[in-house]
């Protein structure tokens, strides 16, 4: 791997491989990326990281383990958060931009 990748950017990538490796759930469909895009949003404004339910990232209901992907997907999207939040600014700034994100 290039070290020398933004890391933030690195992570975001990571985020939707996460995502590709559920998509029996339903992980790749509109609503968990729309989703994870808002908290994207979030952490690029710099607001606050919100309460999230398993329910919120939409997977498909009818699989055993929608809570246990959904709560891996809360518990990523909360260090992908919290490395936003501690990312040196430039680094911020280049990937909202890559990702389409005014901040």
């Amino acid at each position: 791997m290039n070290n020398n990748i933004n890391p933030v950017k690195r992570a975001i990538n990571q985020f939707y491989s996460l995502m590709r490796d559920y998509s029996e759930y339903g992980a790749e469909d509109s609503e968990p990326r729309w989703f994870f895009n808002h908290l994207l949003g979030k952490a690029f404004r710099g607001e606050d990281f919100p309460d999230i339910e398993p329910s919120d990232w939409e997977l498909y209901s009818t699989m055993d383990v929608e809570n246990e992907v959904a709560n891996e997907f809360t518990a990523k999207a909360r260090q992908l958060y919290d490395l936003i939040m501690e990312a040196k600014h430039h680094d911020v700034v280049e990937a909202a931009e890559w990702f389409g994100i005014e901040i």
